[in-house]
């Protein structure tokens, strides 16, 4: 699917197969097919678990002010030196300001993606 059940962002990873079915010389249509499919597909993904996968970076912020940048930084994994987290993607411009105003411009920060993490 182009737009998933949750959002905005592809179905992706979902494989089934469809078992039966029956033609009408009058009511079958390639169409008709497209369209049965489609609707039970979307009834049924309904009924499982679905979540949204979140990309996760993986953080390395160089500073002397290691204790400022702690408290501004979540998801620490290793006080270094450099301080190493993991974070959400959509938080990393955010975390940048919030360094850059804790250590007084002092932080450099490196970022690279790590994983994607799975949501409900």
């Amino acid at each position: 699917m182009r737009r998933g059940v949750l959002g905005e962002g592809p179905l992706v990873g979902v494989r089934f197969t469809l078992l039966g079915g029956k033609t009408h010389p009058n009511d079958s249509s390639e169409l008709a097919f497209r369209i049965a499919g489609r609707d039970g597909f979307r009834q049924a993904i309904r009924s499982f678990p679905i979540g949204v996968l979140e990309p996760i970076v993986a953080l390395e912020v160089s500073t002397r002010l290691t204790g400022a940048a702690l408290a501004v930084l979540p998801g620490v994994t290793d006080v270094g030196p450099p301080i190493r987290a993991l974070v959400p993607r959509a938080s990393v411009a955010g975390l940048m300001d919030a360094l850059a105003s804790a250590t007084g411009g002092d932080a450099e920060l490196a970022w690279s993606f790590s994983h994607y993490d799975w949501r409900r």
